[in-house]
């Protein structure tokens, strides 16, 4: 294989008026922006490497004709031929156990990967890896969705990539719709997978932040997961995954009612005893009580003023 160097990533139609290509997929913007047909993009990775198989079997056998008289004794060169051309055929002769792709192009790959790094905190790796060995339910499409929008959304934003960013809300739009129906069955609103689609959809408005609107979303999102974790009741907290995605999306809620001035669920301020619990985890639950202890004052605050106002 002959490496050829970095070739071209603009599309067919692009290439062929010998004009800048914006590389957008599946069509190039530039193409259906001036309503022509986007003939499509090459196989990259195929571009970079060219076959010189047939070449060099050539080659061989130009060599053994040439070289016909056994008393001649062989050239460097003539040994260096015959030592690549085994090397190819044992290539050319080999099995793989899995399938070749090239993830270096798929977008959603990459998105993936990006959040599964950035955000180890969610500790969802195990649901992403569960939802890989059987047909997906609408909660684990809903947050296979909502990871790569969030994947997508922080890709925009280190590459500044308007591509990006509208596959991205495209995800984000999929990852809701997909949310709302499972949210419509009640036992699939209790599982992690959906939880976490909620919370991927808060982490998109968080990201995506550019106007009031969005602050609103993310409100509501926060409200989705005070609602579900209560419906989750005390199970959640038995299960080292769900008493970790408890103790990290309550956060998220006390955030919300700081900021919108509302009062705490009970529910989630006053955890049962855990007889496996840590001083670590202690203390995060009684500094969740504090906070919410301040949530109550804001509203007792707000209702005075209201009163006084009157």
């Amino acid at each position: 294989m002959v490496y050829r160097g970095k070739p071209s990533g603009g599309c067919d139609t692009c290439r062929a008026r010998k004009v800048k290509c914006d590389e957008t997929r599946p069509v190039c913007l530039r193409c259906t922006k001036a309503r022509r047909t986007c003939a499509g993009y090459r196989d990259q990775l195929s571009l970079w490497f060219k076959d010189e198989s047939d070449a060099t079997v050539q080659k061989v056998k130009a060599l053994d004709k040439s070289g016909s008289d056994d008393s001649a004794p062989p050239t460097t060169a003539g040994v260096a031929i015959r030592q690549a051309a085994a090397q190819v055929y044992r290539l050319q002769h080999l099995t793989f156990s899995i399938p070749v792709f090239n993830f270096a192009l798929d977008h959603i790959f990459q998105a993936t990967c990006l959040f599964l790094k950035s955000y180890s905190w969610l500790n969802v790796s195990c649901l992403v890896e569960q939802s890989q060995t059987h047909a997906l339910s609408t909660g684990e499409k809903a947050m296979m969705t909502g990871i790569a929008s969030v994947g997508l959304a922080n890709l925009a934003n280190l590459h500044n990539s308007r591509p990006y960013r509208i596959s991205s809300r495209s995800e984000y739009t999929t990852a809701l719709q997909l949310t709302n129906a499972a949210l419509c069955d009640q036992e699939a609103a209790k599982e992690d997978t959906t939880l976490t689609a909620v919370a991927c959809l808060s982490l998109y408005e968080i990201i995506c932040c550019d106007k009031e609107s969005s602050l609103l979303s993310w409100y509501e999102h926060a409200r989705g997961i005070a609602a579900l974790l209560e419906l989750r009741g005390e199970e959640q907290l038995h299960r080292e995954t769900g008493l970790q995605m408890f103790q990290v999306l309550r956060n998220e809620v006390l955030i919300g009612c700081l900021q919108k001035r509302t009062r705490m669920p009970p529910t989630l301020i006053r955890t049962p005893y855990r007889p496996n619990s840590t001083a670590q985890s202690y203390c995060a639950d009684r500094l969740v009580e504090i906070a919410a202890g301040l949530c109550d004052l804001q509203v007792q605050m707000s209702e005075e003023a209201v009163t006084d106002s009157v």
